[in-house]
């Protein structure tokens, strides 16, 4: 599956209905925005059910990742594993859509807000 394909089934099976068309404008035309997002107001995009969850990726899955304002990039798993739990602000999305692990950026030292989903 395609970059496109993986965020277009992302965002049907777990971005907020509303917000499902802008997420994927800003995906593509203007990720600086989507980050900030993710970082600071993450539950105008995911619902609320998913904080606190995780899901399973084995190290050499296949994912995008999107870690700063550049936009998404195909990277795995295992590559990701030193940024994880840094409270930085992420979001990645497995390779077909179907799962997703994302972090909000820590606030004022404090711990950031886990979302996640699928097995």
């Amino acid at each position: 599956m395609d970059s496109k394909s993986a965020l277009e089934a992302f965002a049907q099976r777990y971005v907020v209905a509303s917000f499902r068309e802008r997420f994927l404008h800003e995906a593509s035309k203007r990720p600086e925005r989507l980050y900030s997002r993710i970082c600071h107001n993450i539950e105008e995009i995911l619902p609320s059910a998913f904080a606190g969850k995780r899901a399973r990726f084995s190290s050499d899955d296949p994912c995008l990742v999107l870690e700063d304002s550049r936009g998404f990039r195909a990277t795995t798993w295992g590559a990701l594993q030193r940024r994880i739990g840094l409270g930085e602000g992420l979001l990645v999305v497995g390779n077909d859509g179907s799962r997703f692990y994302a972090e909000t950026e820590g606030v004022k030292g404090g711990p950031s807000v886990v979302y996640g989903h699928g097995s």
